[in-house]
């Protein structure tokens, strides 16, 4: 099963698992790339005020990518420091060892189990973070 994620609101994660079910979206910004991962979808920051976009993960990462459609070291501490200060995200962290393969809407992330965030686990896992493309 393939489920597309290009008018999914907000910022969603992807843990990368067996699981028969494959989640794709539009990436890359103007690049357009159809990048797909193999996993469960975990959405977070459905919640900011309509009337409030400029509050919510998603405007803020989208905002970091304003100039950059690949990921740097500096832009992976922007990225790292907006999920630690986010309730929801706080045990997710860039992949250092991925930055070659991030882009923009699709960033690939290691995750740990925090006391506030809603991932529950004993082990890493890795993943994508992932949300409107800014075509």
């Amino acid at each position: 099963m393939k489920i597309c994620l290009w008018d999914m609101v907000g910022v969603g994660l992807i843990i990368q698992t067996k699981s028969n079910c494959v989640y794709f979206n539009q990436t890359g910004g103007t690049a357009c790339f159809h990048s797909e991962m193999e996993g469960y979808f975990v959405p977070f920051n459905f919640d900011c005020d309509p009337y409030d976009f400029e509050s919510s993960l998603e405007y803020k990462l989208s905002k970091l990518f304003k100039n950059s459609e690949s990921v740097s070291t500096e832009l992976a501490e922007s990225i790292d420091k907006l999920l630690q200060n986010n309730s929801e995200t706080n045990g997710i962290s860039v992949d250092i060892t991925k930055l070659d393969d991030s882009i923009e809407s699709w960033v690939y992330v290691i995750i740990r189990s925090t006391e506030s965030n809603p991932i529950s686990c004993e082990n890493e896992m890795k993943g994508i973070l992932t949300w409107s493309n800014s075509d």
